[in-house]
């Protein structure tokens, strides 16, 4: 049976920050992402500023997860990209034990290690290569209802698509405006479409269709509209 070298600092840091990825306190103190936060270090846990800080991280390191889907341009070392994805999303964000993605994934332990600490550190160029082309700052920081929505890609990534649903009609139904349950219903749509669960898009679409039916404000209707017709 394989068993678990253990990971040199950077990669064992970097499974720690995926581990703790909702907790704001520990993505701040994590090594990996320490020089991207230096200049929001002493700024206070409830400012909109350092919150809108640690999304962009939590979103610049779920974007690099996704990543890892497509093999490093001509490189020998990622030849099952999608196998790796499949181990940190499985494993270092979704807390799996590593013997029973291994037996899923039909690869001994042996292989499975070799193959997470590849995917460890492809994701650590991905991570640098996020935060080089990140964004300059955002000037308005994100409304709580954009922060449910990210909180809901989180759960999509881990494959926790019952929560995900949960989530989706909580935040939709608790909207303060019709155009926000609009997008929140349609982002259930292509959520549901992702598993081919047609049942539940159908019903999350019905939901956008019948939000958008109490929509008078202008604005909010060409919102609306345009969501619906995406989630189409």
């Amino acid at each position: 049976m394989g068993q678990a070298k253990r990971l040199p600092f950077e990669l064992e840091a970097l499974s720690q920050l995926l581990r703790n990825i909702d907790d704001r306190i520990a993505i701040s103190c994590n090594p990996v992402v320490a020089s991207y936060l230096e200049e929001n270090r002493d700024s206070d846990e409830q400012d909109p500023t350092s919150r809108l800080v640690h999304l962009r991280v939590r979103g610049a390191i779920l974007r690099a997860v996704a990543s890892l889907d497509v093999a490093d341009p001509g490189s020998a070392s990622s030849p099952h990209p999608s196998r790796q994805r499949a181990i940190i999303t499985r494993c270092d964000l979704g807390g799996e034990k590593h013997a029973f993605v291994a037996r899923s994934l039909g690869i001994c332990l042996r292989h499975f290690y070799r193959e997470r600490r590849v995917a460890l550190e492809r994701l650590t160029a991905a991570i640098r290569r996020e935060f080089v082309a990140a964004a300059t700052r955002v000037a308005t920081p994100p409304s709580l209802f954009e922060l449910d929505l990210d909180r809901i890609a989180t759960l999509q990534l881990v494959g926790q698509f019952t929560n995900a649903y949960h989530e989706i009609e909580a935040i939709a139904r608790s909207a303060t405006s019709l155009a926000d349950a609009v997008r929140a219903w349609c982002y259930g749509v292509e959520i549901a479409a992702l598993v081919d669960d047609t049942d539940r898009a159908l019903q999350f679409l019905a939901e956008a269709v019948e939000a958008t039916r109490g929509i008078s404000d202008d604005h909010e209707l060409v919102v609306a509209a345009h969501a619906v017709d995406a989630a189409l």
